[in-house]
């Protein structure tokens, strides 16, 4: 029947070494004591409530809102973002839709930083939703009407492609083929006529993608937290 969802083990407090549940009070107490790195508390970005009591996945929520946003921003916190972009792209293909150039952890990594940055005081940024969040960011004069219009177009191609790879072999697929007979089977797929289109346009929205990532964490990492 396939998977629904591929959990990561690793991500969780003290890696491979840590408990796979923690009580709440202890979640807490390791992000209040400042032991948790920044990667971490970018995860906790994407936390939601999926199933159990309401009122305890209130606090839940509550919790972990406070380990994501209860830290003050610094220049040093967006240094640590791009420097992990780096050696996520690094360790990834050239053509991986994903981690590669302009792929889609630059707009999810983006979404982050701001949201690690404002979402203390700007409540709609608190979603795990990367279009929402972007929306939001929008919505609240963080992004202009045109950065957002890059970044959801740029999203929403490379998701698609990567949805087109996947739905052949039901499995995880983030590289775009180098076979050239495969290539332009996936792009017969997205509605193109021809591969060199596809690729033209994949090669557009990467461009634009990591334009935006880099434009935009070098005027965030100055930037005050709350905007004037």
């Amino acid at each position: 029947m396939g998977r629904l969802y591929q959990v990561d083990m690793r991500l969780r407090p003290t890696g491979k070494s840590g408990s796979l549940v923690t009580p709440l009070c202890e979640f807490s107490r390791y992000y209040e004591a400042g032991a948790a790195q920044l990667w971490e508390r970018q995860a906790l970005t994407r936390t939601r409530v999926v199933y159990g009591d309401p009122e305890f996945g209130r606090e839940v929520l509550a919790a972990t809102h406070q380990a994501a946003y209860g830290l003050a921003w610094s220049p040093a916190a967006a240094d640590e973002i791009c420097s992990m972009r780096d050696r996520l792209e690094a360790s990834g293909g050239a053509r991986d839709l994903k981690r590669g150039f302009g792929g889609i952890v630059d707009v999810e990594f983006l979404v982050q930083a701001f949201q690690l940055k404002y979402a203390r005081h700007f409540e709609a940024l608190r979603t795990p939703n990367t279009w929402q969040a972007l929306a939001a960011l929008r919505d609240t004069g963080l992004l202009s009407e045109e950065e957002h219009v890059g970044l959801r177009g740029g999203y929403d191609f490379l998701l698609r492609v990567q949805g087109r790879l996947r739905i052949v072999h039901n499995r995880s697929l983030d590289a775009v083929p180098e076979e050239p007979a495969e290539v332009e089977k996936l792009a017969r797929r997205l509605g193109f006529d021809s591969a060199e289109r596809f690729l033209s346009e994949l090669e557009r929205h990467t461009a634009r993608t990591r334009e935006l990532f880099l434009r935009l964490m070098a005027r965030e990492r100055e930037a005050p937290a709350v905007p004037a």
